[in-house]
């Protein structure tokens, strides 16, 4: 328990578990569900922003050299 804890994985397979096993952990189950959903969320919020921002990046980037170029043949 104590390598997966210390790996910083987000989800593991449990094998063979005792009923005692089971009931020490249930208490944990729900508020750590719920936090790993939560992260996963924020998670994917940020690769929307994140892709968003690098896609409203690059349209500027054009849109600016479209107006360098249309002053160029106003001249």
């Amino acid at each position: 328990m104590s390598a997966f804890v210390q790996s910083g994985q987000l989800h593991a397979k449990l094998d063979h578990l005792q009923l005692m096993e089971l009931n020490s952990v249930r208490p944990l189950l729900p508020m750590t569900l719920d936090k790993a959903n939560e992260m996963e969320a924020a998670a994917a919020k940020v690769r929307r922003t994140a892709a968003s921002s690098s896609s409203n990046r690059s349209q500027g980037l054009n849109s600016s050299s479209v107006m360098h170029n249309n002053s160029s043949y106003n001249n």
